[in-house]
């Protein structure tokens, strides 16, 4: 080719700059984002749970959302769901969950139960159970996964002043 139709100088800068819109996107961006998501998590949990404080313990589905990100097709993705579970009483307490996860249909796809967890008052924490992976940052921690998405959940809670 002649170098008027292909100038290997441009290309190399064309490609330079490429190269770094990907790396910003990807080391940045991408990250930066799941945090912002994580935090406006946290403030849907913290309304919701404000709007029941005649309750001692309240319990918040935040999100049910695919992680597609990583993948090709969301099809076989699992949902990760995110519930948030605060302590409106004036004391520490231990507390466990059970939840029944139920699709739009009303049908029941989970029944799970969450790890003994120790609240301090007005406390608000993410909902643990076996598959929380707390290994990974707490911006991509989730309650549990589910092959639908939750419509609506029922719950059955226990708590008791700590040993």
């Amino acid at each position: 080719m002649s170098k008027s139709f292909h100038d290997p100088k441009k290309v190399n800068i064309l490609a330079s700059c490429f190269a770094f819109y990907l790396l910003i996107i990807l080391l940045i961006a991408t990250p930066i984002g799941k945090k912002v998501a994580f935090a406006e998590s946290i403030n849907q949990a913290m309304t919701t749970t404000q709007n029941a404080d005649t309750e001692g313990i309240s319990i918040a589905l935040v999100g049910s959302e695919r992680e597609c990100l990583r993948s090709t097709s969301c099809r076989n993705t699992p949902y990760s769901n995110q519930y948030f579970i605060k302590n409106n009483l004036d004391k520490t307490q231990e507390v466990q969950v059970k939840i029944r996860a139920l699709n739009s249909k009303n049908e029941e796809m989970k029944v799970i139960d969450t790890k003994i967890m120790t609240l301090k008052p007005n406390e608000l924490r993410l909902l643990e159970t076996e598959e929380t992976i707390e290994d990974s940052s707490v911006w991509n921690q989730y309650s549990f996964q589910t092959d639908d998405r939750i419509a609506t959940y029922q719950h059955m809670l226990r708590f008791r002043n700590p040993e």
